[in-house]
């Protein structure tokens, strides 16, 4: 479970995001759409507490994953697996 309170994430001098507030429960399904560098990757470094936000808080249980975007991923072994290979890799139970 996510729950977002009173958010807001800022990039420098920006405000990306201001008084959010949402919850996602372990069965729902959501995607999170927007122009570019409208902040959805800073959004979902956030919500995985790679980030803190300016204002608000994130409270967080169970298992919470974030899959970058960015296709480097130095620490593995094999730079030519297939993207199901590094999730597999990468995920802590190696479960899909």
């Amino acid at each position: 479970m996510l729950i977002a309170r009173d958010l807001r994430i800022e990039a420098g001098p920006r405000t990306l995001i201001d008084e959010a507030s949402f919850s996602v429960q372990s069965a729902d399904r959501i995607g999170l759409v927007g122009r570019n560098g409208a902040g959805k990757t800073t959004l979902m470094r956030t919500l995985a507490g790679q980030l803190s936000p300016a204002e608000g808080s994130v409270l967080r249980s169970g298992t919470i994953g974030y899959f970058s975007q960015e296709a480097a991923l130095p620490e593995l072994e094999h730079q030519d697996a297939t993207a199901l290979e590094r999730w597999i890799r990468c995920s802590p139970s190696g479960a899909l």
